[in-house]
């Protein structure tokens, strides 16, 4: 079961002797697809770049085309036993986004020797018969823009990979998207129960995907549904799904924030827009109880005020934390009255209470 996405296409191909395009007939907007169970028909490994494959000649490509050899170093599933190397062939987009082959120095320039991949293919039947040997291929149109991503930290089998921490699902530094969502997926199958499925299902629905709702509002209950079959596991998981949608509109709606609602005295542009300027990074986002203003935290009730804290800084002894107060349970984030509740900048033991976003700007040299 797959369900389907949209993006711009970047093709990648995989072969364990060889691998070549399947050329599809598209424009960018062709779906790609999430799994929500595993394939058993896909090949999920590691491996490592040992050399380089070309130049082969394409019918569908005005000139040779290179790819790298690469050897398994640990293998998630194989639909049939693993081979000691595989030949990977990997393309770059061409006119109307079709594909074109790439050149031995493109290919180099991003795949050094040593470099660790994470690999996700399938069986190439037609050309496999063809060449007479087994031959792999990424579907162009993977949920994630490389299905050969060079990895740009130590990663292993046994790793739990944190989901909340993209930023999204394009772009090199997320490549291993597609690797990690099928590793658990397979770890998902391969769990006694599904007691040992949620933990897994929760880093899973934690990813801050950039379509919200349809993430949490259709796959997230779908990959709930396909599973886990106890009904107080569903249960309590589908309103983890729920909350997580609750929170990326919420959070949405502080990021999106003009600032001069909030400070007269600083210029026009989003919240976000602001931090990001200041801090040269993204800050964290998190969903707060808003806390009345003698410092009692009061109990959450139906229409309770909802607060988001984006928390940006060096460390986690030196950053500064802004509580916008964005709305209510009942009634949603407000359009024309958000607030800022408190701001604090944290320099070690010291804490400094401000009451005005620009009051920021003196300890910006020390914290960020």
């Amino acid at each position: 079961m797959k369900m389907i996405l949209s993006y711009p296409c970047v093709f990648v191909m995989l072969v364990s002797g060889i691998a070549l395009p399947s050329l599809p007939v598209s424009a960018c907007t062709l779906a790609s697809f999430l799994p929500v169970v595993p394939d058993e028909k896909e090949y999920v490994f590691m491996a490592k770049v040992v050399g380089y494959a070309g130049p082969l000649d394409v019918a569908e490509f005005t000139r040779p085309t290179w790819g790298i050899r690469v050897q398994p170093t640990e293998t998630v599933y194989s639909p049939r036993p693993p081979r000691n190397e595989y030949e990977v062939y990997l393309f770059t987009t061409a006119t109307a986004c079709g594909q074109d082959a790439r050149t031995k120095e493109d290919v180099q320039k991003e795949y050094g020797i040593g470099t660790q991949v994470q690999v996700v293919a399938e069986e190439w039947k037609g050309p496999s018969t063809r060449y007479k040997r087994l031959l792999l291929f990424v579907d162009p149109y993977l949920d994630s823009r490389y299905g050969a991503s060079p990895s740009i930290e130590d990663t292993s089998i046994d790793r739990l990979f944190d989901y909340a921490t993209l930023r999204g699902i394009h772009g090199q530094e997320n490549g291993a998207f597609s690797f990690e969502w099928r590793k658990d997926l397979w770890r998902l199958k391969r769990a006694n129960g599904d007691r040992d499925k949620v933990s897994t299902l929760k880093r899973m629905i934690a990813f801050p995907y950039p379509r919200a709702g349809w993430f949490f509002g259709s796959l997230c209950p779908e990959l709930i549904g396909a599973n886990i079959t106890d009904d107080s596991f569903q249960r309590d998981l589908l309103k983890e799904c729920s909350g997580h949608l609750e929170s990326r509109d919420f959070i949405g709606a502080a990021k999106g924030t003009q600032v001069r609602q909030l400070d007269p005295k600083l210029r026009e542009t989003s919240f976000e827009d602001l931090l990001l300027e200041w801090f040269g990074t993204s800050p964290t986002w998190e969903i707060k109880n808003c806390e009345e203003s003698n410092g009692i935290r009061t109990e959450p009730s139906e229409d309770s005020p909802v607060c988001v804290e984006a928390r940006a800084g060096k460390s986690k002894d030196l950053f500064v934390s802004v509580l916008l107060r964005v709305g209510t349970k009942q009634t949603g984030f407000w359009k024309s009255k958000p607030a800022v509740r408190r701001i604090y900048v944290i320099e070690g033991t010291q804490q400094h209470r401000l009451e005005k976003l620009h009051e920021i700007i003196p300890f910006l040299r020390q914290i960020r």
